[in-house]
């Protein structure tokens, strides 16, 4: 029984494990040699301008749920950015209220998309958890520290 098991394998079944074989190596070649694309392209960005463009998806995330305020979180970050600049406030500063009011409406993001959209008058529950949406925003950035700072 083995002989006939050792030659089998080595007949047409043998083929078929080699040319998957092949076909497996050169899909893991090519995921290396994404991956390494991806990394050299990553390790051309700071991670304050990586921190940046999460907190600008983010920010659009939240945008899309909420077609009403489309584009505000960008706007609000744009009118701070140039209030600060007015201000002559330091970079630190500056950059610190951009991040805030990029993505100061996050915590509507606990808040139903029927409720954000909603045409009509806000029941009173529904004001009130809209109007609790700056607390569920502390809530979710709470564990990070480089906003503790912002957060008083």
């Amino acid at each position: 029984m083995k002989a006939e098991t050792d030659h089998y394998l080595r007949g047409s079944a043998w083929k078929q494990v080699e040319a998957l074989w092949d076909i497996v190596c050169k899909k893991v070649g090519d995921i290396v040699k994404r991956e390494k694309l991806l990394e050299d392209e990553f390790a051309k960005y700071s991670s304050h301008q990586v921190l940046l463009e999460m907190l600008k998806a983010i920010s659009h995330s939240q945008e899309m749920r909420d077609p009403y305020t489309a584009d505000h979180q960008k706007h609000v970050a744009y009118i701070c950015s140039e209030i600060a600049a007015k201000l002559d406030l330091p970079e630190k500063q500056k950059m610190g209220l951009y991040i805030g009011a990029l993505i100061h409406d996050i915590g509507k993001s606990n808040i139903p998309t029927m409720i954000l959209t909603k045409p009509l008058k806000l029941m009173p529950e529904e004001l009130a958890l809209l109007r609790a949406h700056p607390a569920s925003g502390l809530e979710i950035f709470k564990e990070c520290r480089f906003l503790g700072q912002f957060k008083k």
